[in-house]
């Protein structure tokens, strides 16, 4: 489990530092700033680094249909490598869900 954290880990910060790059991309979304969402991100990472499983359900948000991701994505001309990048992250998600007890 500790591998599919890492990669998930990877993923994020990735993301943040290749894709999420201008402002101008925040419309539709709760952010006005991209600083502003890459620093939730970096937290959810952080919490997902500890072993805090409960911050899998969060990322789950800003990477679903019309969630915060998508929206840049499709605003910054980037949504077909979005949908690679979610495809990734979701294989990982659920094999770390796999060990979250209910």
């Amino acid at each position: 489990m500790k591998n599919e954290i890492s990669k998930i880990i990877d993923i994020i910060d990735s993301l943040s530092k290749d894709l999420l790059i201008s402002d101008e991309h925040m419309a539709w979304t709760s952010y006005d700033r991209v600083a502003d969402l890459k620093k939730d991100l970096k937290a959810l990472t952080k919490r997902l680094a500890k072993n805090d499983l409960t911050a899998i359900e969060e990322i789950e948000l800003f990477f679903a249909p019309t969630g915060v991701l998508q929206e840049v994505s499709i605003n910054g001309m980037w949504g077909l490598e979005f949908i690679e990048i979610g495809n990734e992250i979701d294989k990982h998600m659920a094999e770390v869900k796999k060990h979250i007890k209910k």
